[in-house]
């Protein structure tokens, strides 16, 4: 007797879809990302913080301990992001041995956008109603414990320090935009 799958009901929970691990007799419901990941597909669709970035670097490194061979592809829809955050997510990516097709869906906002020029040549894409949009980074804002933007009261050098390092991580994204596109 074939046993039946019901769809698990949940509001504003992660969708799930069934799948059938290698060995096992019957499906199980999983997230669909979990899913996706199985088929080395990646979708980006928040900002990119240090927890996000995280996430995704672990699933680059998992990707590559799985297949070191086969491709990835990365779909975006990102307003934006944290810098460093998503320089880290760049780094890995570069660090991987196999290819990364990446495409642009929608809006591709400030590090995402250079993450989606990280792909592969000749496997970056943007569909017919995306957008990119660049703007200059900025010094990142320090919170409070309630997440409210606090005053940061500093030295005339840690703040040319600070500037420095903004310039720099400027430097690298325009630096690597004109390595991915010849321009």
């Amino acid at each position: 007797r074939a046993s039946r799958l019901s769809a698990p009901v949940a509001m504003r929970s992660t969708p799930k879809v069934p799948y059938k691990f290698p060995g096992m007799d019957e499906a199980t419901w999983i997230s669909i990302y979990s899913r996706m990941y199985r088929e080395r597909i990646l979708l980006l669709s928040q900002d990119i913080d240090d927890d996000f970035a995280n996430q995704m670097i672990a699933t680059l490194l998992y990707l590559e301990s799985e297949d070191s061979k086969s491709p990835a592809a990365m779909y975006f829809n990102v307003g934006g992001g944290v810098m460093k955050a998503g320089l880290a997510v760049h780094d890995t990516m570069r660090m991987m041995p196999y290819e990364f097709q990446t495409v642009n869906m929608g809006m591709c906002a400030q590090v995402a956008a250079f993450l989606v020029a990280a792909g592969t040549k000749g496997k970056r894409f943007a569909l017919p109603n995306a957008r990119f949009r660049m703007e200059n980074p900025t010094i990142e804002p320090m919170y409070d414990n309630e997440g409210k933007p606090r005053t940061r009261i500093m030295q005339a050098t840690e703040m040319r320090l600070e500037v420095a390092e903004v310039l720099r991580d400027k430097r690298r994204v325009l630096e690597g935009f004109s390595s991915a596109t010849g321009r």
